[in-house]
């Protein structure tokens, strides 16, 4: 008997392996990325996860696993990561960071991402909204001035730009309405904080590895309600709109009332009426950054080119005012008062950068208050054409810049971390060359 079926048995076994095995053929078919942009490698199967890399259009990737929407994958350089399936399916959405959605059937609004929460509303088919994030079957997003989940197999999504722009004005008239207060309209609320960076974290705790509640909007409100400092960095506890609690980085947010006092044209026209004020970054007993050899210290390479841009705005007929002139001690309070008690017309600290990644390269412009976007434009167009590579205007919240009334920025003219920026750095004629750019830019800025 046993000799009999035994040929059967190996038959059911070979055909169940070989019926696995096709299975598993096809799950990790190899694909090649047919989009005209970049997709984002993430950690785990959502929008608001960690990013641990990209893949590059025309470059072959496998599909090991497909769940909710979401494809685990691994690419030719054996990373491993997940990318959102409807993101291939449109080659429209450029970035997985703006996004919407449209309803395609009657969807429930939930107040968590789960059936068995409350029922915020129904949004009618054909509707349009912002999505927050999409992860793992859910999508948080923004309707009637409410936030809530939808399931993502009720909706298309799509990129912000293929809505229609009347779609989206009724759904900022929506949260304007819900946030409105007619009696305080004018009013500004000192906790008010305010997002100022795109594509930032609203989290779960102070912890930048923490859960990701969502993706806030850029200028997105927020109600302060306390900091906290920790390894991470500072965290300010707020709540959003809709009364939801989380932790946002202060480093990316600004208050309301920052810049009530702001001046935004000093009505100056000419760079001989023009009062210029160089703060030549830390000093004294503040080395500033040090190069690996402790050989420059980035208080005596701010000073140096200082000193250069004094020399080339005075050439142009301005007033020059040093925060410092040597090697001494200025609080960051005391710097932002000089600016503001000389009524400058242009505040410009100047500062050398250092990072973890020796790789890091190239020099950055920041600026705080929103007016002074345009004078940041303006002298980062004369930076780039220095050796180092321009790195762009972004907003950061410096004391110097934040606590200043009149026109400032703060400049990283590279990074004295990387072998090749610091080579640079200590040269004289590389801090000519920045001071004569900046220079320019100030003066463009003004005489515009």
């Amino acid at each position: 008997m046993t000799r009999k079926y035994f040929p059967i048995f190996i038959s059911i076994v070979l055909i169940l392996l070989s019926s696995l095995s096709i299975f598993g053929l096809i799950l990790q078919s190899t694909n090649t990325l047919d989009t005209n942009v970049a997709i984002t490698l993430r950690e785990q199967p959502g929008t608001n996860q960690a990013s641990i890399g990209q893949i590059e259009p025309g470059e072959e990737f496998s599909t090991l696993e497909s769940q909710n929407g979401w494809l685990y994958i691994e690419t030719i350089q054996q990373e491993t990561g997940w990318i959102p399936e409807w993101q291939l399916n449109n080659l429209n959405i450029t970035d997985d960071q703006s996004i919407a959605g449209q309803a395609i059937t009657n969807a429930v609004l939930f107040a968590e991402n789960s059936v068995s929460s409350i029922a915020l509303e129904t949004i009618p088919e054909a509707s349009y909204f912002p999505i927050n994030y999409e992860s793992d079957g859910w999508a948080q997003i923004e309707f009637s001035g409410r936030v809530g989940f939808v399931r993502s197999s009720q909706i298309k999504i799509l990129s912000r730009d293929e809505v229609p722009e009347e779609e989206l004005e009724k759904q900022q008239v929506s949260r304007e309405s819900e946030q409105s207060e007619p009696e305080e309209e004018t009013t500004v609320n000192e906790n008010t904080v305010i997002m100022r960076q795109s594509n930032q974290a609203f989290l779960e705790e102070p912890d930048l590895n923490s859960t990701i509640l969502y993706t806030p909007d850029m200028y997105e409100e927020f109600q302060f309600i306390s900091s906290t400092e920790n390894d991470h960095g500072e965290f300010y506890l707020v709540a959003n709109r809709n009364g939801n609690r989380g932790y946002i980085e202060s480093r990316v947010v600004s208050f309301a009332t920052d810049s009530l006092n702001h001046v935004s044209d000093t009505g100056v026209t000419s760079m001989s009426d023009a009062v210029i004020v160089i703060d030549a970054g830390h000093g004294g007993s503040d080395p500033g950054a040090v190069s690996q050899d402790e050989n420059t210290y980035e208080k005596n390479v701010t000073l140096s080119t200082s000193i250069f841009l004094q020399e080339y705005l005075e050439a142009m007929g301005a007033t020059v005012i040093q925060v410092r002139s040597s090697d001494t001690d200025v609080s960051l309070a005391e710097r932002a008062q000089i600016s503001n008690d000389n009524e400058a017309d242009a505040f410009i600290s100047l500062h050398y950068d250092a990072g973890y990644d020796p790789t890091y390269s190239g020099t950055t412009t920041y600026y705080y208050h929103q007016d002074d976007y345009d004078l940041a434009q303006t002298v980062n167009n004369h930076l780039e054409g220095l050796p180092l590579e321009s790195l762009g205007v972004m907003y950061g919240n410096f004391q110097v810049t934040r606590e200043n009334n009149r026109p400032a920025l703060l400049l990283e003219l590279g990074y004295m971390s990387n072998q090749n920026d610091l080579s640079y750095i200590r040269s004289e004629e590389y801090q000519r060359a920045v001071a004569e750019a900046i220079a320019n830019g100030i003066r463009e800025h003004i005489e515009q």
